[in-house]
Formats: C-alpha cells, sequence, structure tokens
C-alpha cells in the first residue's frame, strides 16, 4: 500500500515508538488500544495515538462475575501498593505480587461457602479474612502466607447455614479493622459484635446492637405477601477509630465507643430497614441509608439528626437489593462538605453540613459516582446515554459528556493522581484523560472489579476467560 507523503512522517513515528516499546521489553495487552473517532464510539480523534497501558499479567484461576452484576468478586491492592488479592475459585483468597503478578500465597478456609469479605492491615503486613458461612475471622502473615489465628464466629446451627447463603452480593465485602490496624470486629451472632485486639485475638469490648427484629417474624410476613429482609450485620469505624456504628438490617442504628463499647445514641426515626452507614472523611458527620435509599445525616459526636434527606424513595424487589446491602447509594465528597445522594433515582447534591438540597442534576440516573481529589468536580455513570458526566460541584452545570459506549457503564473510578478516569460495563474498560475527555485506551478483556494501585501507576482489573489482569499505566 502506497502511502500519502502526509501519512509517511506519522507512520515513521509510529514505528519508531514500537520498536522502543519493544526494546524495553514493554507488550501491548490484548485488545487495549487508543482509538480514533470511529462510528461505535465517537471520540474524538487525536493527532497521535495514545500511549497504551502495558500488560504486566494475566492471573489465571479469577472468579469474578462474567456480567457486572454476578458472582463475588475481589481485586484490592495492598495499602504499599507492592501485593494484589483477587477471588479465587471456590471463594479463595490469591495474592500476588503486583509488579510481577507472580502468585505468592493462596488463603483459604475448609469451611463450606469459603470467604466472603477480606481486607488488608493498613501495614500491609497482614491480611483478614472472613468466612462466609460462620463469620470466623482469620488473620494471615503476609510475609509466609500462614494462618496467624482464627476468632471463632457464630454458632455452626440451622440459622446460621440459611442466613449465609441468604445474603446476595457481588462483591466480597471488607472485615472491619480499626484505622491503625490494632482492632478488628467480629459478629458472633445477630446482636453481637465483639472487638479483638488483632495482634493477640484478646477480646476488648462486646457491642450488643439489640436487633429490633427477628427471623420468624420476617418468615411469617414473607408468607403473607411482604418482602424477606435478611439481617446484615455491618459496623462501621470512624476515621480516627474513636467511634462504631453498627447497622443489622433493622431500623434502630447504633452509635458507639469503641474504646469502652459504651453505647452513644440508639438512632431513632427510619421507617424502613437500614443496611448502610459512612463517615465523612473529616469524622464529624455520618449517613445511615435505608434499604429504600433515605438517608439521614447525623452528627458524629451524639448521633443527633441534623437532616433527613427528601430524596426519591424505591421500593426494590428483593433481587434488586444487591448494591443496598453492601455499597451505599451515598458519598461524601473529600472535604466533607458535599454529599450526594444517587442509583436508580434522582442524583442530588446536599450541603453536607445543614442537610439543605443544593441541585438535583438533571438526566443523572447513576450507578456509581466518584468525587475529584478537590471535591469541585463529580463523575457520574449511569443510564442508556453517556459513558459518564462530569459535573461542577459549586454550580452543579454539566462539564463534559464523555461519549456513548456500546454497552451502558455501571461503574467509574479515578486514578489517585486524577490524570486517568476509569469507566467499565459489560464491554469491557475505558480509560480516558480526566483533564480533556481524550479517549487514551479501551480494555476490552478488562472487567469490573477494577482499581488503581494507591501510586496509580498500576491498574487491576477483573477479565473474561476466568482471568484477571495487571496493567502498567504510562508516564504522562
Amino acid at each position: 500500500m502506497k502511502l500519502s507523503p502526509r501519512r509517511l512522517p506519522f507512520c515513521l513515528a509510529l514505528c519508531l515508538t514500537g520498536a522502543a516499546w519493544g526494546e524495553t521489553n514493554h507488550q501491548l495487552a490484548p485488545g487495549a488500544r487508543a482509538q480514533e473517532q470511529t462510528k461505535e464510539t465517537g471520540a474524538p480523534s487525536s493527532p497521535q495515538m495514545a500511549p497504551t497501558p502495558r500488560l504486566v499479567a494475566t492471573l489465571a484461576d479469577y472468579e469474578g462475575p462474567s456480567t457486572f452484576r454476578g458472582r463475588p468478586a475481589l481485586v484490592a491492592f495492598s495499602p504499599d501498593g507492592k501485593l494484589l488479592a483477587i477471588s479465587g475459585p471456590e471463594r479463595v483468597v490469591k495474592i500476588f505480587d503486583a509488579a510481577t503478578g507472580k502468585l505468592a500465597y493462596i488463603l483459604s478456609t475448609t469451611q463450606k461457602w469459603g470467604i466472603n469479605a477480606f481486607s488488608f492491615a493498613p501495614d500491609s503486613r497482614t491480611a483478614v479474612t472472613r468466612d462466609a458461612q460462620d463469620k470466623t475471622i482469620r488473620l494471615w502473615d503476609l510475609s509466609s502466607g500462614k494462618e496467624l489465628r482464627a476468632l471463632t464466629g457464630r454458632k455452626r446451627n440451622l440459622e446460621t447455614k440459611s442466613k449465609a447463603a441468604g445474603i446476595p452480593g457481588d462483591e466480597f465485602t471488607t472485615v472491619p479493622l480499626s484505622p491503625d490496624g490494632a482492632t478488628v470486629l467480629a459478629e458472633k451472632e445477630d446482636d453481637l459484635v465483639t472487638a479483638f485486639d488483632a495482634a493477640t485475638g484478646q477480646e476488648k469490648v462486646v457491642l450488643d446492637h439489640k436487633t429490633e427484629s427477628s427471623t420468624a417474624k420476617a418468615v411469617l410476613k414473607m408468607a403473607f405477601g411482604s418482602k424477606y429482609y435478611e439481617l446484615h450485620m455491618q459496623p462501621v469505624y470512624s476515621p480516627d477509630g474513636r467511634l462504631v456504628v453498627t447497622v443489622n438490617g433493622d431500623k434502630f442504628p447504633k452509635l458507639w465507643d469503641a474504646a469502652t463499647g459504651k453505647l452513644i445514641a440508639t438512632l431513632e426515626g427510619h421507617k424502613d430497614r437500614v443496611y448502610n452507614a459512612a463517615f465523612s472523611p473529616d469524622g464529624r458527620l455520618f449517613v445511615t441509608e435505608t434499604v429504600k435509599g433515605t438517608t439521614m445525616l447525623r452528627d458524629a459526636a451524639t448521633g443527633q439528626l441534623k437532616a433527613t434527606l427528601k430524596s426519591e424513595e424505591i421500593d426494590y424487589s428483593y433481587f434488586a437489593l444487591v448494591p443496598l446491602y453492601s455499597t451505599p447509594s451515598f458519598a461524601f465528597s473529600p472535604d466533607s462538605q458535599t454529599l450526594v445522594t444517587f442509583r436508580n433515582r434522582s442524583t442530588q447534591l446536599w450541603d453536607a453540613t445543614t442537610g439543605a438540597l443544593k441541585q438535583t442534576l438533571k438526566k443523572a440516573e447513576s450507578e456509581s459516582v466518584v468525587f475529584s481529589p478537590d471535591s469541585r468536580t463529580l463523575i457520574t455513570c449511569g443510564g442508556s446515554g453517556a459513558a459518564a458526566k462530569l459535573w461542577d460541584v459549586p454550580t452543579a452545570k454539566l462539564l463534559r459528556e464523555l461519549p456513548k459506549p456500546l454497552k451502558e457503564t455501571h461503574y467509574v473510578a479515578l486514578s489517585p493522581d486524577a490524570r486517568v478516569l476509569l469507566t467499565a460495563s459489560d464491554a469491557g474498560i475505558r480509560l480516558w484523560d480526566f483533564a480533556n475527555g481524550e479517549l487514551l485506551a479501551t480494555l476490552d478483556k478488562a472487567r469490573f472489579p477494577a482499581r488503581f494501585s494507591p501510586d496509580g501507576r498500576l491498574l487491576a482489573t477483573g477479565g473474561t476467560d476466568k482471568t484477571a489482569m495487571i496493567y502498567e499505566l504510562p508516564a504522562r
């Protein structure tokens, strides 16, 4: 094929670039490409092909969702970025060297249904897992892969077995650790949460939630046509580790002094079951959320109600409850000044200090959101429109729409340095330049979950064909 004089310099530069990558042993990821404008994407063309991520490793025997909603999945970097944890067959956790993709350890349990929760300790030297069936907590030495100790969970009876299988989820949840990693919270019964010393396994305090509901009554209601909701204990630490909020699928969350186990407040006012809670980044506020999406904003020191956010309530079917059991449909901005509520309802911005509604974002049916580090930009995705939308938080004005993808975007993330914006759908993962909206790369075989390393240099994703991937992002 004869090249025109105008294309010759471009092709020569491309060949030289490819040669340079080959000399440094860089391998292009399968399906990873920077795209010029196409009929499929409508992305703006760029005069020069953007650098593509390098495929560091393909990790075999990954067990994750074949579609966005599916089997439990885990992809997580250690705080120091040196290790990567993924979910494997039969709910084991596989630990890899993040720089090379070399398998280091496999964490497993002999209990039926395996592991359903995982966390790295803040120092990256210890991992914590929770057995799916009886909630037993296990601590692991990441220098040897050996189990350090096990903290016995619930009694092994019929009720425990039925509840273990009853909670839906599309991701591994986390094991509640104090911010300093010194204390781990373990569920003993429907009402009881025990705080253990992570170093010794000794019991510190017991939080008696006193759940205001019963399985027998719930089953009876279901027999007469009402929805059946599981109890699902989810304790949450404040950023400074001094407070704990417990929610258990009843209507009365509780606020505790973490050191003494003293009950500070029983949080009244919710008319529906509460499954999610989260503190603001500065620790001064926290939010509780019901199964229908109603959120209450409270003072962290006292539990006093500051505002009930009057967002649209959704009466979810049982099979649509997956996100509400594990992932809040609200988020605080990094500066703790703004709160966003979202997911299958109006996306709204609230003043987090007063609870006053600031703006309702037009045509923003959001499944996932993320704030920029400076709290001035909100990125949303979901619905059948753009791959993602970028909003100016102070004015609620739409700044940019990323071109419509082949399939609906379900997840959005921003690299720690705010250079790369990630969108994920069942058709693959796209990487965008956050500053100008340029499409940097399309990773066809990559899937949700997707996580950036703490330094933003690596990207780990789920994938098709029971594999996960580690990519190195080009320096820009």
